[in-house]
């Protein structure tokens, strides 16, 4: 009985009907739920990504031997244009 009773009181003191009120704090704890959601989601995808680039195979030292050069061709080619 006492929770009906805060319940038309907070109504009250918020100039609104019962409906509105439920209403608005519904929404408001819904978007709380979906911020919290996005966060924790965001923080997984992270995760995730890390993850994956902790499982990208090390190059092998011939094709390493390669990636000077072929930044030196790829800088050449650009300052030929």
């Amino acid at each position: 009985m006492n929770a009906y009773i805060n319940a038309y009181r907070a109504v009250a003191l918020n100039d609104a009907d019962l409906t509105e009120f439920v209403i608005r704090h519904a929404l408001r704890a819904a978007k709380a739920v979906i911020q919290q959601a996005d966060i924790y989601s965001s923080e997984r995808d992270s995760l995730r990504v890390l993850d994956l680039l902790d499982a990208v195979p090390l190059l092998d030292a011939p094709l390493t031997r390669l990636l000077p050069l072929a930044t030196i061709e790829a800088t050449l080619k650009k300052a030929a244009k």
